[in-house]
């Protein structure tokens, strides 16, 4: 089954050395594992994966996502849609890139960062999952949407007032030879790669997601837009796009712009330009 991926590419923060640039809310990812064996075989338990940049300004703690979230949707879900997750055991982890040792910058962490600017690199990793869930039936040619939203974005350069912006983190599970997908079939694809958050100005740079398939069903890359609700898509600055996210030559001639391989997944750019995207 041919499968569309469509890629949250999780905040990139390019540096300089006078300069710090990348972020609460910096993407995330949707997922789903169908369970094959035991007394829960042929449920589905969903796991949310999304990250935050930790900073707070004024005195005030930093916004924390909290130890339980819901996964709304238009499946048969529990009857409503909802599904309930909760943070598993040990996270959330502070995944801030660590600066070398014989580096002129210090360690980047979330430990300390009353009062600290946004856009300085710190980030968080939070997991959550479902008990097992039971879909019973056919997903619509359209899909079933299954999404978690709210507010508020971190500060970007390429989007307009990102931190007034809410988020509306989606994924969509579609219909394969009209099968009911109780007993479930299917695994949705995984990324196995940590974000990549900070990066250095003036050089090439290349990444990959490292995204598979439980199945080896195909898998087909492309730009996802960002939205903050069902149907209003996020509004970009002037001379960005969601198929256009990072700085390219508009910004400075010397950019090589961001682009994606719809075959593997890697993204490549060189951005002279600093700042969070």
């Amino acid at each position: 089954m041919k499968r569309i991926l469509q890629l949250l590419f999780t905040f990139a923060l390019l540096i300089s050395a006078q300069q710090l640039s990348a972020t609460h809310y910096m993407g995330g990812e949707i997922t789903w594992q169908c369970i094959s064996s035991g007394p829960d075989a042929g449920k589905f338990i969903f796991q949310m994966k999304v990250y935050r940049e930790c900073y707070s300004t004024g005195g005030s703690s930093a916004a924390q996502f909290g130890s339980s979230q819901i996964i709304h949707s238009n499946s048969p879900a529990n009857g409503t849609g909802d599904i309930s997750l909760t943070e598993i055991s040990g996270w959330p982890k502070d995944i801030s890139p660590q600066c070398h040792p014989g580096s002129s910058f210090s360690h980047i962490s979330c430990v300390g960062m009353t009062n600290a600017a946004a856009n300085k690199g710190a980030v968080q990793e939070h997991i959550y999952r479902s008990s097992p869930v039971t879909l019973y039936g056919v997903p619509p040619a359209s899909g079933w949407t299954f999404y978690w939203n709210g507010c508020c974005r971190n500060p970007a350069s390429n989007v307009v007032n990102a931190s007034s912006k809410n988020w509306y983190l989606r994924a969509k599970m579609y219909p394969f030879h009209n099968q009911n997908t109780f007993p479930c079939f299917d695994n949705s694809p995984s990324f196995a790669e940590v974000p990549r958050t900070v990066i250095c100005a003036g050089y090439p740079f290349a990444y990959n997601h490292n995204a598979y398939d439980k199945e080896l069903d195909k898998l087909t890359f492309a730009w996802g837009q960002p939205m903050m609700a069902a149907y209003s898509p996020l509004p970009y600055a002037y001379g960005y796009s969601y198929t256009n996210p990072l700085p390219g030559t508009m910004q400075n001639p010397n950019n090589v712009p961001g682009a994606i391989d719809p075959n593997t997944g890697d993204i490549t750019f060189t951005s002279y330009t600093t700042g969070a995207y």
